[in-house]
Formats: C-alpha cells, sequence, structure tokens
C-alpha cells in the first residue's frame, strides 16, 4: 500500500517505512500498559485486494487475532450502512490521559497532515466519530464479516 501511495520509493524505503510502523505498532500495543485502540474499519478496505490473496489473508487473520486483545476495539463499517458520517475520509482523535495534553483531531492527505485542537474541532469529530461507530457491526459482528472475507480468499 505504501508503495501505491508513494510510488516514487525505492523498495528499500518501502521495507524501512513499513518495518518502523510495525516497530510502532508492537511498542504501543504490546507494551504493559498498552494504547486503548478504538477503530471503524470501511467493509472496502477488508476487500480490496492489495499485495495479492495470501498477503491479505495473512493481514486480514493478524486483524482478528489482534481484535481479541481487551484494549483494542475493532468494528466494520458494512457496505449496507450507505451513506454515513465517514464519509469525507479518515481521522483519528487522540486522548491523552493528562488533562494538561490537550486531545488532538488528526487527519492526513497526500501532501500535508492537519492537527485540529479547538475545543468546537474535537466536538464536531467526536460526534462524527460516535454516528460513525453507531453505524457500524458491534465487535462481534465485525470479527465474523473478517472471517467471511478470509474464507472468500482462500
Amino acid at each position: 500500500m505504501i508503495g501505491a501511495l508513494q510510488p516514487d520509493l525505492s523498495p528499500e524505503s518501502i521495507d524501512a517505512l513499513v518495518s518502523v510502523r510495525l516497530a510502532r505498532q508492537n511498542a504501543v500495543l504490546r507494551r504493559s500498559d498498552p494504547l486503548n485502540l478504538w477503530v471503524v474499519l470501511d467493509e472496502a478496505s477488508l476487500r480490496r485486494v492489495i499485495g495479492g490473496a495470501p498477503a491479505m489473508t495473512q493481514q486480514l487473520r493478524r486483524l482478528l487475532a489482534t481484535s481479541e486483545e481487551p484494549h483494542l476495539t475493532l468494528q466494520v463499517l458494512p457496505f449496507t450502512a450507505g451513506a454515513h458520517a465517514g464519509l469525507t475520509g479518515p481521522f483519528v482523535i487522540l486522548q491523552f490521559p493528562l488533562r494538561s495534553d490537550l486531545d488532538v483531531v488528526y487527519t492526513e492527505s497526500h501532501t500535508s497532515s492537519i492537527q485540529l485542537e479547538r475545543k468546537s474541532d474535537l466536538v464536531t469529530y467526536s460526534r462524527l466519530f460516535e454516528h460513525i461507530c453507531a453505524a457500524a457491526l458491534d465487535a462481534t459482528s465485525s470479527r465474523d464479516l473478517i472471517a467471511r472475507v478470509v474464507k472468500d480468499l482462500e
């Protein structure tokens, strides 16, 4: 996927970026006090085969295993949800345990990223996330859908 988004990168650069992302992911999700993470994925991200069926199957199996972690909530927004509050694109809400740290909404494009810290922006994006979660499948149904996609790929 990195190669598709940045076609001018060398294979070595792509491998380095993947390694950095995996190390960062393991650092925050596998530590003794892991990051609490709530993710809503669009069904399209599960069904668009990137890297071939074997690679996709491996990725989805890892996603299934990770989704069982108690500090992680994973929901899938199915195609049947139709129009939804997330159609303008992905975003991340970063919330910090210390009140002195500002919560942030983070979004990115091909050429830049934006960090929004205004209270009104946080309220807006938090409401959008609530609507997206309400339209998505619950955690169990989401895992069932991912398992069906894996079966379809095999």
